[in-house]
């Protein structure tokens, strides 16, 4: 429950990483290098070549008008290896997985779907060598190369292919968030808007099919720029069914607002080998956190509306129903609705749900003649599905056998070479891809998106190991990072004024990726923490009743929270879906670990092995202190994958306060304890396996609704730990005596909780005291955000920062994990 998905992650504004005067060259030029694109594809090459000397221009004037005059050496990509104090950027150089991953082969069609959804901005892909990244280091640019290479192969099978995705495009990563800060009255102050630099990258990809997603909407600013500036790139195919936008016009003395979708409501057309006629949709969930001026409306309400009647009109041919559909494949009504409406007019005629939002792989056939699928997160899978035998209407002979089929594509250079038919992850590279990457490369390092703040140690997960543990995140968070970074802001200490201890609390929802191991950049900053959420505080607050708030938030969120993984439950009608995601991850290790067990004869025939470099990077120090992954599996019952789901969903929510109390340690008791230890013996002899290569390498091992296996790479599923409290908090140090007074900080995004249970600890009667927000103070000028750079700067500044990369690289090396051999990353460097 790391993320609240209902959150607009906010960017960081603060001056110390980027000179904010410099933002509007920095814009300006970066959207000029933009539209260099719209050059003919004979062009790249040339346009290749001088890419580095253009990003070069752009930092030096962005320097000037930032007012430092200093001379800098800037580093970029073709500087590694030639340069020491460039070698840190060997980090962005990918990592292919390992070579003997066994891959599935793509299962063609007549009619082909490639799919992406909730990309979140990662654009440039995944970095690090840490398992499963690797699995993952496709970017932007291997997505243009490798979905052209497939358009080319469907037109030499003389079959058809559509290439669709499902939104969520911003919100996680630099490249979308990391945008300048223009003020009003700059030029291109209207064009600093979040997403739209990135839009302009994501309209490269030759996309048939788009739709929006809820991120897109959270600020009226996004929506409108998506509504003038990205949609009318896709020519009536960027589909907003059930999405509006209310625009004001002003005549005169007068002004009115004029409701309109935000792209295209339906679109028709045929495909360009086969001629299938399609009809399409793009339709959201019942989305209910809007921003003022944006409307969304309910799925059910939609199916009414007289245009979409007419989109059915049964007297008008239609092949195929294909919906890109920002909603999950199951549990949301809003797409049986949908899927209802249709087969009220078109009884027979196949349809294809390319779904999203959740963040998983699943697939489900509604009847025997709709297929639908969901494809993940993050730039980490491409979907690819399938339709054969489909009758065209009005054609004469027999109707083939109807068929459907699914893959789940890990995003690596590996994996979509073997897909595209090309000899070497070499052979998929197009000039189209050599330009976007070095376009990124260059938004990036002029945004200063690539500044170095540290090199982690070694890796710190969210879910992976139970809280406590000295590799997971939220234990770095409560045990160092905020008695380092935020406990020195003390309002009163900074005044000179007499410090009083303090208690620091925050929620764990906060914290949004895990911390991995090697170059921490200012990129990682909106990975990581992306929301910007200030540090409050209230004053001397009874530390008896102080030593009681950690331990009372996390029993009413877990009450609260129980069942909340349900789609019944309305937090998710406002974008909340970790609940979900972390069930779906969770149940993958549960089913494994319950099958593992039977076939090992049970978990204590398993052999102790401390967790092993095949599921994390640790350094000398941290592999001394390893202790065994205690990860607590879930009751499993016999049955369907969704039942395995809800028990691990249910299992996590009910446990979460086991691993928190009052003094924020560990408080289970001791049967659980012993759980947790055989569960963690699993986990590590699991990982030694993996290591060892005695079993598949680390990712996801999806189980879903339909026909056979859906994953094209065969994995050892992450291990997974329920017990995450759901509040953390550093303690003052020394502990107050019982009649002491402490400050209470924490993020105001929990201001209102905090506030609530103090007073039921005051209690009622006069002379007690009552808490309110006139009481609630500014704690210095820290922010979530800033949390880790000011703590890479703070512990991560290593004195030699290539010895520690070389010894990360020896690492993951000894793992099965390789570099990039050179193309494309340094290709056409000078």
């Amino acid at each position: 429950m790391r993320e609240l998905q209902g959150r607009r992650p906010q960017r960081s504004a603060s001056p110390c990483f980027r000179p904010a005067t410099a933002t509007a060259a920095v814009t300006f030029l970066a959207l000029l290098a933009l539209g260099l694109i719209a050059a003919s594809p004979q062009h790249y090459p040339v346009l290749i070549g001088h890419a580095h000397h253009i990003a070069k221009y752009m930092q030096d004037v962005a320097l000037r008008i930032g007012g430092q005059h200093r001379k800098i050496a800037p580093c970029y990509l073709h500087h590694v290896g030639r340069r020491k104090e460039c070698a840190w950027l060997a980090q962005h150089q990918p990592w292919l997985p390992r070579t003997d991953d066994a891959i599935r082969p793509l299962p063609w069609g007549e009619l082909n779907f490639l799919h992406t959804t909730d990309g979140h901005g990662w654009l440039s892909g995944h970095h690090s060598s840490s398992p499963p990244e690797p699995q993952y280091s496709a970017d932007l640019a291997s997505w243009a190369s490798f979905s052209s290479h497939m358009k080319q192969n469907a037109r030499s099978k003389a079959i058809d292919l559509l290439v669709v995705d499902s939104g969520d495009l911003y919100d996680g990563n630099g490249l979308s968030d990391g945008y300048p800060n223009i003020p009003p009255g700059q030029p291109n102050h209207e064009q600093a808007v979040q997403g739209h630099v990135a839009g302009k990258l994501i309209s490269l990809i030759d996309y048939d099919l788009l739709t929006i997603g809820n991120h897109e909407l959270y600020n009226y600013s996004v929506a409108k720029d998506v509504h003038l500036n990205f949609a009318p790139r896709w020519n009536g195919r960027y589909l907003t069914s059930n999405t509006y936008i209310h625009l004001n016009q002003s005549t005169g003395n007068s002004s009115t607002s004029q409701k309109k979708p935000i792209g295209s409501l339906y679109a028709r057309f045929q495909t360009p080998t086969k001629g299938f006629r399609i009809t399409s949709f793009g339709v959201l969930f019942n989305f209910q956190g809007a921003g003022p001026g944006i409307e969304v409306q309910d799925p059910a309400l939609m199916v009414k509306e007289p245009w979409f009647q007419k989109a059915l009109d049964p007297a008008v041919p239609v092949d195929v129903f294909v919906v890109a559909a920002h909603m999950p494949v199951r549990g949301d009504s809003g797409l049986d609705v949908v899927h209802q409406a249709i087969r009220r007019v078109h009884n027979d005629t196949p349809i294809v749900f390319l779904g999203g939002h959740t963040h998983v792989r699943d697939c489900r056939m509604l009847d025997d003649r709709t297929l639908a699928i969901e494809s993940g997160r993050y730039f980490e899978t491409f979907g690819f599905a399938s339709v054969s035998g489909i009758k065209k209407v009005g054609a004469t002979g027999g109707e083939g056998v109807l068929r459907f089929a699914r893959r789940y594509i890990d995003a690596n250079a590996l994996n979509l070479a073997f897909h595209a038919g090309v000899r070497s992850a070499k052979d998929l590279v197009t000039a189209q891809e050599l330009f976007i990457r070095r376009l990124m490369q260059m938004i990036s390092r002029a945004w200063g998106l690539d500044t170095l703040h540290g090199v982690v140690p070694g890796d710190y997960f969210l879910e992976r190991f139970h809280y406590g543990h000295n590799q997971s995140l939220l234990s770095l968070l409560s045990d160092h990072v905020l008695p380092t970074i935020v406990r020195p802001s003390d309002p009163r200490a900074q005044n000179n004024n007499s410090a009083t201890s303090s208690l620091i609390l925050i929620n764990s929802f906060s914290q949004r990726h895990d911390v991995l191991a090697g170059v921490f950049t200012t990129n990682e900053q909106y990975i990581v923490s992306p929301y910007r959420d200030r540090f409050k505080y209230v004053r001397d607050v009874p530390w008896a009743h102080a030593n009681l708030l950690l331990e009372r938030l996390n029993e009413q969120k877990s009450v609260s929270l129980k069942d909340s993984w349900r789609f019944e439950d309305r937090r998710y009608g406002w974008g909340f879906i970790d609940d979900i995601f972390d069930a779906w991850q969770g149940s993958q290790w549960a089913l494994f670990s319950k099958q593992r067990r039977s076939a090992t004869m049970g978990a204590s025939k398993l052999p102790f092995h401390h967790a092993s470099s095949a599921g994390s990077n640790k350094t000398a120090h941290q592999e001394s202190e390893a202790s065994a992954d205690q990860a607590t599996l879930p009751p499993i019952s016999e049955g369907s994958a969704v039942a395995v789901e809800a028990e691990a969903g249910s299992e996590a929510h009910t446990t979460q306060t086991e691993s928190s109390g009052a003094s924020g340690t560990d408080t289970t008791t001791a049967d659980a304890s012993t759980d947790k230890t055989a569960s963690g013996t699993m986990a590590n002899a699991v990982l030694d396996a993996v290591q060892l290569a005695n079993l598949p390498s680390l990712g996801y091992k999806t189980t879903d609704g339909c026909e056979g296996e859906g994953d094209d790479t065969e994995h050892t599923p992450i291990t997974f730990s329920p017990d995450q409290p759901t509040y953390v908090a550093s303690l003052p140090d020394p502990l107050p005596g019982p009649d002491a007074v402490v400050d209470v900080v924490f993020v105001e995004f929990i201001r209102d909780p905090i506030l609530r249970i103090l007073n039921e600890l005051s209690g009622e009667g006069e002379g007690k005291r009552r808490y309110d927000a006139s009481q609630v103070e500014l704690w210095g000028n820290v922010t979530t955000q800033l949390l880790y750079p000011l703590y890479a700067r703070a512990r991560w500044q290593r004195s030699d920062p290539d010895a520690e990369i070389t010894k990360l690289e020896r690492v993951a090396q000894e793992a099965g994990f390789q570099r990039w051999p050179g193309e494309p990353f340094d290709a056409q460097a000078s």
